[in-house]
């Protein structure tokens, strides 16, 4: 327990900051695995209409189409998630700091 300026920190800063660093570290190994088994997923339905002569292509379009808007959305969930993981990392390094 530290006092600083008449305040108590009881050392939750060091371990706040561990406990985002194992939280990012999980996530990124999730979101990695999820990117592998949805790429696996989407060979195999895209395979499906290639093999198959009577499938139209409005719907081999549709199927193209779904997954680019997907993998977008992927992106960009991926992207707001490192986004507050970086603002939670700078707050804990400016209240570190005090």
């Amino acid at each position: 327990m530290d006092e600083r300026n008449g305040e108590y920190t009881y050392g939750f800063k060091k371990s706040d900051e561990r406990d985002g660093d194992f939280n990012k570290m999980a996530f990124d190994n999730l979101f990695n695995a999820m990117n592998i088994l949805q790429d696996q997923m989407e060979k195999i339905v895209s395979m499906y209409p290639e093999k198959a002569p009577w499938f139209p292509e409005e719907g081999k379009k549709l199927i193209t189409d779904w997954v680019k808007d997907y993998k977008k959305g992927r992106d960009d969930f991926k992207a707001i998630v490192d986004d507050n993981y970086k603002k939670a990392e700078q707050f804990f390094a400016k209240n570190a700091a005090k």
